[in-house]
């Protein structure tokens, strides 16, 4: 298991996506073995006209697992790491786990 889960562009406006439900709910398994590991969960929201921030296109899925408490991005780009943020999260995280070791 990776120190973090990074789950990208599961919104709304994308939900014609092969197998919608299949992938969904591989997603929730492994939202539920991260939340059970209390491993960082991170939402990566693409933003664009018509997935503007808010707005119902940009919402993820309803049938994720998601919650208040794992960690959201807006991305401008295809790049997650882009001016995101990301990055430095992941880099903080690291540390964590080898001072946890």
């Amino acid at each position: 298991m990776a120190q973090a889960l990074i789950v990208i562009d599961m919104q709304q406006a994308l939900a014609k996506i092969d197998r919608r439900d299949q992938v969904v709910a591989t997603i929730n398994q492994r939202i539920d073995r991260y939340r059970e590991a209390q491993r960082p969960i991170i939402f990566i929201q693409n933003t664009e006209p018509g997935m503007e921030v808010a707005s119902a296109g940009w919402r993820l899925f309803p049938d994720l697992h998601a919650a208040g408490s794992d960690v959201y991005y807006n991305k401008t780009r295809p790049d997650s790491f882009y001016q995101t943020g990301l990055e430095a999260f992941l880099k903080r995280q690291i540390v964590k786990f080898k001072l946890n070791i």
